[in-house]
């Protein structure tokens, strides 16, 4: 869940990476994995560049499909029936 990086405010350790690289483009996955935000350095602070929806519990919208069950199994989604949902 990413409650904590809901909010467009830089961690501790994206401060520190941007004081240490400037302009770097390119933050480390540990650096950034809890946050709704890509981030960049700007002059040695952290600007955001792209945000991810994020649904009412915390979790990136884009990361879930639906899941039909048909006979007590689970299909896919290339396996969902037609029709409105």
């Amino acid at each position: 869940m990413f409650q904590e990086g809901r909010q467009p405010n830089p961690s501790e350790i994206l401060k520190e990476a941007c004081h240490d690289d400037p302009e770097s483009t390119s933050l480390n996955f540990a650096e950034t994995h809890y946050s709704a935000f890509d981030w960049r350095c700007k002059g040695g602070k952290p600007v955001i560049v792209q945000s991810y929806p994020l649904d009412r519990r915390g979790f990136f919208k884009a990361s879930w499909t639906p899941a039909v069950i048909k006979g007590g199994v689970v299909i896919g989604p290339t396996e969902l029936p037609a029709g409105p949902r």
